[in-house]
């Protein structure tokens, strides 16, 4: 007797996750920028990059479109810089690297030993290629969004959807964890609750990768308007604190 399966959760559609991803996105930054002293708007926007890490990772792991992303990734990692990055500087006399460059930085050394894996070269060689890869590439995460975690974070995702090892899954797991390490400062009272939210939005979209819609209703259409609600929302928001706040 075949065993009957139920899940309680419904299955995963990508735009849907792409909406939520967005909405808490903004949530988050309004928080960010403009209601500086409601942190459960920043508590909301923990759901953001768990989301955004595992669309990216489950996708380059089925389909290893590594040139595709990267080409994607980099002029709006350059646009949200020359957009936000003035403002960063004149409010916090800083700026970090935006988040399209944490992506970029974290799936660059990731596509580099795909690369090298399938050459016909030795074992030395190719460990020493990585290696120097994700320490070279992983240093240079700290200058951006969520820094080295992040980076690991999303190392650890592509790692787990790619050969379903276990050490892989439990990193990425305990790394969700330190990734809100960063706001301890600014926010002691109520970093444990971004600490909860992004570890239960990360084993919540693990647990669901193995269900996922086998056909995805496609509604978030051309595929740049995702890509370019950072950069304008962002832009806008501090436009309204400079001129209304």
């Amino acid at each position: 007797m075949n065993k009957l399966k139920i899940s309680l959760l419904p299955k995963l559609n990508f735009d849907v996750l792409k909406v939520i991803a967005l909405l808490t996105m903004l949530i988050d930054h309004i928080g960010h920028v403009l209601l500086i002293h409601e942190p459960v708007l920043r508590i909301i926007g923990r759901v953001t990059f768990p989301i955004f890490a595992f669309l990216m990772t489950y996708h380059l792991a089925q389909k290893g479109i590594f040139t595709k992303y990267i080409k994607r990734l980099f002029p709006f990692a350059v646009l949200s810089t020359v957009l936000i990055a003035p403002f960063d500087l004149i409010t916090n006399g800083y700026f970090h690297l935006n988040i399209f460059w944490s992506f970029l930085i974290a799936i660059t050394p990731l596509f580099i030993i795909e690369k090298i894996q399938k050459e016909k070269t030795n074992k030395f060689i190719k460990f020493f290629v990585s290696f120097l890869a994700l320490f070279l590439f992983g240093t240079f995460s700290n200058l951006c969004d969520y820094d080295i975690t992040g980076f690991i974070f999303i190392i650890a995702l592509y790692g787990y959807f790619k050969t379903k090892r276990k050490i892989f899954l439990f990193t990425a797991l305990i790394d969700s964890l330190l990734i809100n390490s960063d706001h301890l400062a600014s926010y002691p009272n109520i970093v444990m609750s971004f600490i909860l939210v992004t570890f239960l939005t990360t084993l919540y979209l693990i647990v669901q990768s193995k269900h996922i819609q086998t056909k995805q209703k496609r509604f978030l259409k051309p595929w740049w308007i995702f890509y370019l609600f950072y950069p304008v929302h962002f832009f806008l928001l501090y436009l309204i604190k400079f001129y209304y706040f």
